[in-house]
């Protein structure tokens, strides 16, 4: 006896796996053809589907800067976050440092804001925003710090 049932479609294979967005392909390519690239890995991050795979992007995108920037930039004074080319390594770092928060890597998040402070003294509120959101100090004092220092 035949069941009256209808079975499902079978899915196209083709159809079944969402289309990347352009951002996304477009930081692939770059990524191919250009390692050191710093930005490519941060959007790749933005997109990744684990905080694993998050952790992995953004150590990339900070493993790139640190080639790229180092020793040669921090032998002169350079207002990291303020320089147009140097911006994206301080966004890995900042961001590396949040990911590490959100995982619990306390000790990796400090660093990150030990590596900020380093690099670009007179701008502190990334890392006092970082540090809040390690634990390091409590969001109320970072507010605080943040502002006494504008």
């Amino acid at each position: 006896m035949r069941s009256t049932e209808s079975k499902p479609p079978k899915p196209d294979s083709r159809s079944s796996v969402p289309e990347l967005p352009a951002v996304v392909r477009r930081a692939v390519e770059i990524q191919g053809r250009d390692p050191s690239d710093v930005w490519a890995p941060i959007v790749l991050a933005k997109h990744a589907g684990s905080h694993g795979e998050r952790l992995v992007l953004l150590g990339a995108a900070v493993q790139a800067g640190l080639r790229r920037w180092f020793p040669e930039r921090a032998a002169r004074a350079v207002a990291w976050w303020d320089e147009p080319e140097t911006r994206p390594f301080m966004t890995a770092v900042y961001l590396f440092g949040h990911q590490c928060a959100a995982m619990g890597r306390r000790d990796d998040a400090a660093a990150c804001v030990k590596q900020l402070l380093d690099l670009d003294p007179q701008d502190r509120i990334g890392a006092c925003d970082l540090a809040a959101a390690a634990g390091l100090i409590p969001d109320a004092a970072a507010g605080k710090a943040a502002s006494v220092m504008m």
